[in-house]
């Protein structure tokens, strides 16, 4: 009868803050909840020059966002408006898990994966290990992994080739 966490939810779960305003009426009130996740997931905007890095990722999916083609309830207004939202990974989780996601058609921006990440308000992480999806969906094409492996180096995983140890490069 009552709630129960299970061993992924321990490992890579975590509590995210979504605040959100009125863009019309300017409350000054801000709505705020909190959610319990195991993926925080980020899409790379197109920018020129040097490829993001996942810090910069997860600082620009944090910044604060105007939803106008998905309008919300104001209770103020009383109406459906455009609100302002903003939302930030509150909790630390033992594994954090980072997808970025990607749409068909739009050119691919390079991303570069740092070994520690320093994420405002979480305890500074260690890279584990990433995941490389080439294909048009995520159920075909070719899934590799790089993961860290003993005295911290990396391996890389591809079933159609044989394992093989790599240098990360920062």
């Amino acid at each position: 009868d009552r709630p129960v966490a299970t061993h992924v939810e321990r490992v890579f779960g975590f509590v995210c803050e979504t605040r959100r305003r009125c863009t019309q009426c300017r409350d000054a009130g801000v709505r705020s909840w909190f959610e319990h996740d195991r993926i925080w997931r980020m899409t790379p905007e197109g920018t020129e020059g040097a490829p993001l890095t996942t810090s910069e990722l997860y600082l620009a999916s944090c910044a604060p966002q105007t939803n106008r083609q998905d309008p919300v309830y104001c209770e103020r207004c009383r109406a459906r408006t455009a609100h302002v939202e903003q939302r930030r990974i509150l909790s630390a989780p033992n594994v954090l898990l980072m997808q970025l996601r990607r749409s068909p058609g739009v050119p691919r921006v390079p991303v570069d994966v740092e070994e520690q990440l320093d994420l405002p308000g979480l305890p500074l992480l260690e890279l584990a290990g990433v995941v490389y999806h080439a294909g048009d969906t995520m159920n075909t094409g070719h899934y590799t992994c790089l993961c860290r492996g003993a005295r911290g180096s990396f391996w890389y995983y591809d079933d159609s080739a044989p394992v093989r140890e790599m240098k990360m490069v920062v």
